[in-house]
């Protein structure tokens, strides 16, 4: 079940608003400065540093560096800016005087992972079931994988548990029947007579499988880039509903929706913490290295973003690298036609 969270952080999931609206919310309602993205992303390093990854995760603060209007603070942006002990003890640990400042509680926590390899903290648990007594223990990774993402119940064709007790649990194959598997020219050909969003993310999807070892497809709405479809060896087709991204810090998300462009190549940051919720959702036992995210557009504007990556060790073939641009490109076309036919009647 969900266990608590801040409310902006609830709506911000919920895709109801966004981090940049969130921040500036906060901050006139405390009468504080914001911490905006540029400005973490430019934090002092030697600062950040002298804090130290015991403070800054007892306090969930970040030091961003010496106030240019005052010389003699330090600015730092913190989860609790009115707390007056957090204050006192950061401001004992870098021997400054600090000027406090707020962020949406998202945006801190990825920063929080980027500098000190915090791990966001995980918000809700699952009650054990009547078959897990006998099981032997998992890591902490692994209990965390097998919890329904957000508190959504998973669909009952489909399980995130780890690897090794997929078989036992969900009772599929290890791989999909060869019929569901698409040449790009028959993806295409699916994609340009689809009748509706949901035929054109099949289609798609379905392209990706024996090419990459994961797949999934968002949608695109204020800022966020929220779950719509999943393709993973193993698991078949899953819903990513509840799975919310922001599109803000780094991310492979984030460069190819501000760039509108496809990226490749590894996690954009280090901490890599929005990527990480998405393999921890296919419950990963590794880190993929070879990602591929295609932007859909739509008249301009990023509506859909591909997600794929490679098997571990490995990287796609160019080829079918080349397939996702493509039935990205025939999708934006499929949605334009579906929405000209949609006017007109």
């Amino acid at each position: 079940m969900l266990s608590g969270g801040r409310l902006g952080t609830n709506l911000v999931e919920l895709g109801f608003i966004d981090l940049n609206t969130l921040g500036r919310y906060l901050a006139r309602s405390m009468d504080l400065p914001l911490a905006i993205a540029d400005r973490l992303e430019k934090a002092d390093v030697v600062l950040v540093e002298k804090l130290g990854a015991e403070v800054a995760n007892r306090h969930s603060a970040i030091p961003l560096g010496k106030e240019k209007n005052d010389p003699q603070a330090i600015g730092v942006v913190m989860v609790e800016p009115t707390d007056r002990r957090s204050v006192a003890a950061i401001e004992e640990k870098l021997g400054s005087r600090i000027q406090p400042y707020v962020a949406a509680e998202l945006r801190l926590f990825y920063y929080l992972e980027r500098y000190y390899g915090i791990r966001r903290r995980t918000r809700f648990t699952r009650a054990p079931k009547a078959d897990d007594a006998g099981r032997a223990p998992t890591s902490r990774r692994e209990r965390r994988s097998t919890q329904p993402f957000r508190g959504i119940k998973t669909p009952d064709a489909v399980s995130i548990a780890p690897r090794k007790e997929r078989k036992e649990r969900v009772g599929l194959a290890a791989e999909r029947p060869p019929a569901t598997v698409l040449m790009l020219d028959e993806a295409t050909v699916l994609v340009d007579e689809a009748k509706g969003r949901d035929e054109i993310g099949d289609a798609v999807l379905r392209y990706t499988i024996g090419r990459f070892e994961c797949s999934a497809l968002f949608l695109v709405r204020n800022s966020n880039a929220i779950g719509w479809l999943a393709q993973a060896v193993g698991l078949g087709r899953a819903s990513l509903e509840r799975l919310n991204i922001p599109l803000g810090g780094a991310s492979v998300f984030q460069f190819a929706h501000d760039s509108g462009k496809p990226y490749r190549g590894p996690a954009a940051s280090p901490g890599h913490t929005h990527e990480t919720e998405l393999w921890n959702l296919f419950a990963l036992d590794y880190e993929p290295r070879d990602l591929h995210v295609v932007p859909i557009h739509l008249e301009e504007r990023v509506v859909n973003l591909l997600y794929a990556h490679a098997l571990p060790g490995q990287v796609a073939d160019d080829e079918d690298a080349k397939g996702l641009i493509q039935l990205a490109g025939r999708a934006e076309q499929a949605y334009r036609r579906i929405l000209a036919e949609t006017r007109v009647d």
